[in-house]
């Protein structure tokens, strides 16, 4: 099936300019040690009863994956790693699955690729973490940090935490650094924790007499230079100056 595809490289959009900054990212974001590509969707036209033994295939989904992957590959070469490194990546070459579907035209192959890139556009945006959402997530790995280790745990620890075992997406407009788990854990500490401004089910805002206990929870925190976090608090600030 794989000496039936075109080019590895190909695409159904030649004419669009690769970004090769997206390249870059996905390389470092995926591919910054040996990893698995993820399936390659390959489409084939309906002209002869054995069209996979008969017909070229061609790459239906994304192609910046697959340049990724292989820029990734050819800096591990470059970089005159391991025979073991490299039998890795060989593996995975080697091991890539592919999911193929059969189309009556070009054209209904051409609009299936613009589909695709489309649904995996949606779906990134709709599992990216919002600011409000990673707080939480932060907090909550420092808690299952301090329940498996039975003491407290510092920032630092909750950063390394991530790096060890993720490469974290860029925040936003804000990188994912130690300074970050650091405010994002003071915003929680001093705002979302407390069961009278954001009890388990959501923000009570009526319970509010007065803005104070909003100030004194907030008190510091537009003070640390992170434009997502600053937008988040005074977004908060006024939600609640608005209901109370």
């Amino acid at each position: 099936m794989f000496n039936n595809l075109q080019d590895p490289l190909s695409s159904l959009t030649p004419n669009v300019p690769i970004n090769q900054r997206s390249v870059e990212l996905l390389s470092q974001h995926m591919f910054a040690a040996p990893a698995a590509l993820p399936p390659i969707f390959l489409g084939v036209r309906a002209a002869d009863e054995d069209v996979l033994a008969s017909l070229p295939a061609k790459r239906v989904s994304p192609e910046e994956v697959v340049h990724a992957f292989l820029f990734s590959v050819a800096a591990a070469i470059e970089r005159k790693e391991s025979e073991k490194v490299l039998a890795e990546w060989r593996r995975h070459m080697l091991t890539t699955i592919f999911t193929v579907a059969v189309y009556s035209s070009e054209d209904e192959m051409f609009w299936a690729s613009v589909k695709l890139r489309q649904d995996l556009a949606a779906m990134s945006s709709a599992m990216v973490r919002t600011t409000f959402q990673l707080i939480h997530e932060v907090a909550d790995v420092k808690k299952k940090l301090e329940e498996s280790m039975k003491s407290s745990v510092s920032a630092k620890t909750v950063f390394d935490t991530y790096k060890e075992n993720v490469v974290m997406h860029t925040v936003g407009e804000d990188e994912f650094a130690q300074s970050f788990v650091d405010n994002a854990l003071s915003i929680y500490n001093r705002l979302f924790s407390s069961k009278a401004l954001w009890p388990p089910h959501g923000p009570s805002l009526q319970c509010l007499a007065s803005t104070a206990d909003l100030h004194s929870a907030c008190k510091g925190l537009l003070y640390y230079g992170m434009r997502s976090l600053q937008r988040l608090i005074v977004m908060t600030m006024l939600i609640i100056t608005t209901c109370i």
